[in-house]
């Protein structure tokens, strides 16, 4: 959201930790989307792989720090995230 949203990542990560966002049932959406997708029948899950690439230059959009597994620390660079719903049946 922070790198294709109108706000920056801090602004989304702070509204979302406010008291309104707990009158929000996260679970229960999450469950009524993949319902509506789906439907109820086999085995549902969500698939995320969040990955890092190293980038030395300023000039790339979207550049920070990002926390890199396989180093374990942050560096600088991008990260990128694959998403995924998956159900079988």
């Amino acid at each position: 959201m922070g790198r294709y949203g109108r706000h920056c990542e801090q602004c989304y990560r702070q509204n979302f930790g406010r008291l309104r966002s707990k009158s929000l049932n996260w679970l229960r959406f999450n469950a009524a989307l993949a319902l509506r997708y789906f439907g109820t029948e086999g085995r549902k899950a969500i698939a995320i792989d969040p990955s890092y690439i190293s980038k030395a230059g300023k000039k790339t959009p979207h550049i920070g720090r990002f926390w890199s597994g396989c180093a374990g620390a942050v560096k600088h660079g991008l990260e990128i995230m694959g998403l995924a719903a998956v159900s079988h049946r």
